[in-house]
């Protein structure tokens, strides 16, 4: 009896399904060179770097780290210089995440196409984030100079890829056996050291981006929004800051309690590390979704900050298809509601959030059920 099975229609299938792919990473090319050339921000960073190249070292950015007028320049070329230059950048993280682990990338541009398509050309965010991804995949071959210098050139761009410094030190303690606080200083020094140098050319001013952070309101896509939309104070929704904020009774308090919780929870995570319940990249991962779900400004962009530790600890944490779902809720936030109606984002955002914890608490439970069986993870070499 002739037994052979007709693989023609499954190989036929297979072949839509990649062209189909190939199409579709097209089309959102597309868009994303739509967005990212009409970009408000975009047109704000070329502001920004030609008012630094009229008066050097007078003018610089007033919400961003000095240094980041350096990635502005390509802005002040032209918009869709920029939209290359960012481009660049995720040929960057796509290939640090290939060469580490092939499906790691092919996960982090599905879920980029799902959350970020219109932020990852716009905005500069993927330039700290490939510093930030390739500092950790430095650490975890050894490499401790390059991921001290990568995540320390992250940093000045954007503040958040300092919080792999404590990993990073915990890391080379554990390989080690010695606590290089002189690369923690260093580092910590070096980055007051670019603050310092525009203070020199711009006094007051250019600690503009640190005052910025510390007045900034409650932003209406974050946790903090959401909680006290729950409890139901009286709030405003104002435009300031160049976003939609929340404005009212209770919100200083709110801010106090998600600052506490954020400190809590990054302790929580050194501790988990220093004691080998976690691997440097799934402590790096808790981190920056930490980081990103509790606070008081959560912006669209922000999700690509956490996207390629995602993709790199999603075996190992079991996140199953929640960053896709995350990824998804995010594009209803923005650009969707951003375009039906921006003072209502909050509702949807609520949702966003409340998945954001529960990618968190997947995380944590996997490592909690791993520390009762005396488990203890090993760093690929």
């Amino acid at each position: 009896m002739d037994r052979t099975v007709d693989t023609a229609p499954v190989g036929t299938l297979r072949r839509l399904r990649k062209r189909f792919g190939h199409v579709s990473i097209a089309v959102l090319l597309v868009l994303a060179f739509f967005r990212g050339s009409r970009s408000q921000d975009v047109h704000e960073y070329a502001r920004y770097a030609l008012a630094f190249a009229a008066h050097p070292f007078a003018r610089w950015p007033v919400e961003y780290p000095p240094a980041a007028v350096a990635v502005m320049v390509p802005a002040a070329l032209s918009p869709l210089a920029f939209a290359f230059a960012m481009l660049a950048m995720a040929a960057i993280v796509w290939r640090a995440l290939a060469l580490d682990c092939r499906p790691a990338a092919q996960r982090w541009l599905t879920w980029m196409a799902a959350g970020a398509t219109l932020t990852a050309l716009g905005r500069y965010d993927l330039v700290p984030t490939a510093c930030a991804l390739c500092a950790l995949l430095c650490a975890e071959r050894r490499r401790w100079t390059g991921a001290w210098g990568l995540s320390l050139a992250g940093a000045c761009l954007k503040w958040f890829p300092a919080m792999l410094w404590p990993l990073l030190l915990i890391a080379e303690w554990h390989e080690t056996g010695r606590w290089r606080w002189d690369r923690a200083t260093l580092s910590g020094a070096l980055f007051a050291a670019s603050y310092g140098l525009a203070w020199l050319g711009a006094g007051g001013h250019a600690w503009s981006s640190i005052g910025w952070f510390l007045h900034r309101p409650i932003e209406v896509e974050s946790l903090a929004a959401s909680v006290l939309v729950l409890v139901g104070h009286s709030l405003q929704v104002v435009h300031s800051f160049r976003s939609e904020n929340l404005v009212g009774r209770g919100t200083v308090l709110i801010q106090h309690i998600m600052l506490a919780a954020q400190v809590v929870g990054q302790v929580v995570v050194w501790g988990l590390f220093v004691r080998r319940r976690v691997t440097l990249r799934e402590a790096a991962t808790l981190a920056m979704t930490w980081l990103v779900a509790v606070g008081s400004v959560l912006s669209a962009q922000y999700l690509m900050w956490v996207l390629p530790f995602w993709a790199l600890t999603w075996p190992s944490l079991r996140l199953g298809r929640w960053p896709l779902v995350v990824s998804l809720a995010t594009t209803v936030v923005y650009p969707v509601f951003y375009f039906i109606d921006r003072s209502g984002a909050m509702w949807p955002a609520m949702a966003r959030n409340l998945l954001l914890l529960l990618l968190v608490a997947v995380g944590v439970q996997t490592v909690w059920r791993r520390s009762q069986d005396d488990y203890i993870p090993t760093d690929p070499s």
